[in-house]
């Protein structure tokens, strides 16, 4: 009984925390794909410590969900593993920002992380040419490129040191378009880094060799309460990003 009570409270607490993750993702950065498989989650945990008890199989049950949550937790702690593994060197010639959408028409907090990134490399080189990739939303009155100038701009980053990439809606054209600004701009291609949060490093990686850059990476920060909603779409984006690659 006292083994049944314990893992309760763990299932308990793990969905309270799953839920109460999602409500604060959902007010400061918007809901999406990812606070809602974070909230689907929530439920399952509470419900399952609720009724924990009257379930047949208790054991059986209890080895499927921590086999679940395995199969959650590895991969998620190797994408943050290699997107805090930063590897630019601060000499690339152009530097790409990619857009993390805009929580009512203002910059989200994790938009926010990447451009303070973005700023911090620029102190260190000055002569870099930074994209600012990403475009207008569904419900933005402005894109994400527009936004991205202006808070660079307001940080002391010259304007013309920016090139704005408006047209994109996703990782992939994000590179796409960006690579049409690079050649158009006659910039070197082979001298590339790109910024963007920690748990969307790996699949941006793949992206833009798709796109045929071999660029060096940057991970913003990531906040602590938006760490289940992120990692929940980032591998789902993954698995929709393989199965896409495999029909291609």
């Amino acid at each position: 009984m006292r083994k049944i009570y314990t893992v309760r409270i763990a299932l308990l607490l793990t969905g309270i925390l799953f839920l109460l993750s999602a409500g604060m993702s959902a007010v400061t950065e918007g809901s999406g794909i990812g606070t809602y498989a974070a909230v689907a989650l929530g439920v399952l945990f509470v419900l399952y410590g609720v009724f924990l008890p009257r379930m047949k199989g208790v054991r059986k049950m209890g080895v499927a969900v921590l086999c679940f949550c395995l199969m959650l937790i590895i991969p998620s702690v190797s994408l943050a593993v290699y997107g805090h593994s930063d590897n630019a060197d601060h000499n690339e010639e152009v530097l790409i920002v990619l857009g993390a959408g805009l929580h009512d028409n203002e910059l989200s907090t994790t938009l926010i992380q990447r451009l303070e990134k973005a700023y911090a490399y620029y102190e260190k080189n000055p002569d870099v040419k930074i994209i600012v990739s990403g475009g207008l939303g569904n419900a933005s009155q402005r894109s994400e490129a527009s936004a991205m100038t202006e808070y660079l701009t307001d940080r002391g980053v010259p304007s013309g040191s920016i090139l704005q990439e408006d047209r994109s809606h996703d990782t992939k054209e994000n590179f796409r378009y960006s690579m049409e600004l690079i050649r158009a701009n006659g910039l070197d291609e082979q001298s590339v880094a790109f910024i963007t949060s920690g748990f969307h490093v790996f699949r941006a990686e793949l992206c833009a060799r798709r796109a045929g850059l071999k660029p060096h990476h940057l991970g913003a920060p990531v906040m602590m309460h938006t760490i289940p909603s992120n990692y929940l779409r980032e591998l789902m984006a993954l698995i929709k990003y393989g199965l896409l690659e495999l029909i291609a």
